[in-house]
């Protein structure tokens, strides 16, 4: 393979070869072409055609898809990638879904069943200060099955939330992005979803910990931001590198499945809380 001795930086005034409306940012090394931010995997240092024309070699992969890493340094890496959604974008288009699976109940499970505790038991009042008391007299064995109740609420609320937001997104991004299928779809919602119950777990424990309720909400804005930042930004840049989906219905692509997540998480969310007899805890 030759390699042109150029510098990546692209030079001023120039416009990318596959979107010449924008402006260019780098000169491929491989190619020599000019292209613009969602045209350059950074991973590979080279334009995105050239990336997917060398093959498995040189295409960013998940870092929990590479055997050559032992199991907990593949989860961590694969957990640090989600800090860089523009940039490992790319990695979604060869990621293999059962190993997405396979990450989604590594890292997403323990933070559900985790983030269910605080707020959905009922013979536990979780106060600030790190205040545990209980409401009632209940046997322990009654205040176990109470736990494990809000557990299985907190785990069927996630499932419903991957699901209202997997099916739709998979759907649109193979619809609009031609002859691609669903795998890279599907893999940037199993490698990223671990960052909503996350948020939820780490919101929780701060209106747990802190006093003053206010910091409570203002650390919950916060994470809920950072989580939904990432998520979205994710999403759209696989649909625009993977999927090379235009930037207006891009938006549609990954607009319209969260619209059908929060439409269906106020609907049968209240009605599942309903059936199983539990209620958001007073304490937060």
């Amino acid at each position: 393979m030759r390699i042109h001795p150029l510098d990546r930086k692209a030079p001023d005034g120039a416009r990318c070869r596959h979107h010449p409306d924008r402006p260019a940012s780098y000169r491929c090394p491989v190619c020599g072409g000019y292209v613009c931010h969602f045209c350059w995997n950074e991973a590979a240092s080279r334009c995105r055609s050239c990336s997917m024309s060398d093959g498995q070699e040189s295409a960013y992969r998940m870092p929990f898809e590479d055997a050559a890493l032992s199991f907990w340094t593949r989860v961590i890496e694969t957990v640090r990638t989600a800090f860089r959604p523009r940039v490992t974008a790319l990695g979604f288009a060869a990621c293999r879904p059962l190993s997405a699976l396979l990450f989604l109940l590594i890292s997403a499970l323990p933070l559900s069943l985790a983030a269910g505790v605080i707020p959905h038991t009922r013979t536990l009042l979780f106060g600030p200060g790190l205040r545990i008391s209980l409401v009632g007299s209940y046997r322990p064995i009654e205040i176990a099955f109470d736990i494990v109740r809000a557990m299985i609420f907190q785990l069927l609320f996630d499932g419903i939330f991957i699901a209202a937001l997997v099916i739709p997104f998979a759907s649109l991004a193979k619809s609009y992005g031609g002859t691609k299928g669903t795998s890279a779809a599907i893999g940037t919602v199993f490698y990223r979803y671990w960052l909503i119950p996350a948020a939820m777990l780490l919101s929780y424990i701060s209106f747990w910990i802190f006093p003053d309720v206010r910091i409570g909400f203002f650390v919950e804005l916060a994470l809920s931001a950072l989580a939904l930042y990432l998520f979205v930004i994710a999403m759209w840049s696989t649909a625009r590198v993977t999927y090379a989906i235009g930037r207006i219905w891009s938006i549609a692509v990954v607009g319209v499945p969260w619209v059908i997540v929060f439409l269906v998480v106020a609907l049968v969310i209240p009605v599942l809380a309903s059936f199983l007899g539990l209620a958001q805890n007073s304490a937060n």
